[in-house]
């Protein structure tokens, strides 16, 4: 998936207004716009920005993207009858909203998510297809998701420099959008649906162990998904949720079997390469051998 950064500074509102338009909607500034500059990374999947705002204005905005925001600084807002600051806790901003907000020096780090992205997240998380995503409003829904959206969109700002990555930025994102989905309420949100997320987050996490401690046998994935009480289908969809890039089963398990012989051949560079390749599962050292010089992807 194709990464971006872009770095934007303006000096005056016209420059910033142009600039907000094409990034993020219809967005209109009115006032003392003195400084504006925006750092901003991701892919066609998410962004994360860090933008800093100098003056007093104000911002009439609607979004193309699913916003959620958090500052340090004035930033007082209005979507219909709900008022708040963005100094207190994060909000979220979503297509459909019209946004008020008085601001006055503010520096503010927000996450962007593609709304077709975050449907299919949602619907891989919960297990639900077509899964809609549209939130009941822009608060969070106790005060401990403020919390942790606050401390993850933080964290992320500190992380942009590295999300070039293609791995760390597919980790990144899914964080980010299962935080967004547990941190705000859904419209027609049912409860089932948190103990879902969690319950196949666990069967992931059981999956995982059951490949690492037996990947010396020869285990299948029907075997794995026995093991963990799902269907080999649901297992391929859990797996799409939640591990890296949305690896396969298969995958997962072959990429065991080579990091256990890669393990074995350190400890003991002198034994026989043909035994270790199949102990782990490979027809021959030469086999083996070639797979250890491939790049090697990254595992959770």
């Amino acid at each position: 998936m194709t990464f971006f950064r872009t770095d934007f500074r303006a000096d005056d509102g016209e420059h910033a207004e142009r600039w907000l338009l094409e990034t993020h909607g219809d967005i209109r500034l009115a006032g003392d716009v003195r400084g504006f500059a925006e750092r901003m990374v991701g892919d066609a999947r998410f962004a994360v920005c860090t933008t800093s705002m100098a003056g007093h204005y104000g911002c009439d905005a609607e979004f193309g993207q699913i916003l959620v925001s958090t500052a340090v600084g004035g930033y007082t807002w209005t979507v219909g009858r709900d008022t708040g600051s963005l100094g207190e806790e994060p909000a979220l901003f979503q297509p459909g909203d019209r946004l008020i907000a008085d601001i006055v020096d503010v520096e503010a780090h927000t996450l962007a998510l593609d709304v077709g992205a975050l449907r299919e997240t949602a619907a891989m998380v919960y297990g639900i297809d077509g899964a809609d995503v549209r939130f009941d409003g822009p608060r969070p829904a106790s005060a401990p998701s403020a919390a942790a959206l606050t401390r993850l969109l933080e964290d992320s700002a500190r992380l942009r420099d590295g999300l070039e990555s293609e791995t760390l930025r597919a980790l990144v994102y899914r964080a980010l959008a299962v935080s967004v989905l547990e941190g705000f309420r859904l419209i027609g949100e049912v409860p089932e649906r948190h103990l879902a997320a969690r319950a196949r987050y666990a069967a992931y996490r059981g999956a995982t162990r059951f490949i690492d401690d037996f990947a010396s046998l020869p285990i299948t994935v029907a075997d794995v998904a026995h093991a963990v009480g799902l269907p080999v289908r649901d297992l391929m969809d859990v797996f799409r949720a939640h591990a890296p890039k949305g690896i396969s089963p298969r995958a997962y398990l072959a990429w065991a079997r080579l990091d256990a012989a890669r393990a074995d051949l350190d400890r003991d560079p002198t034994q026989s390469h043909d035994r270790v390749a199949h102990r782990w599962g490979f027809s021959s050292a030469a086999v083996l051998e070639l797979e250890l010089r491939r790049s090697r992807p990254a595992r959770d």
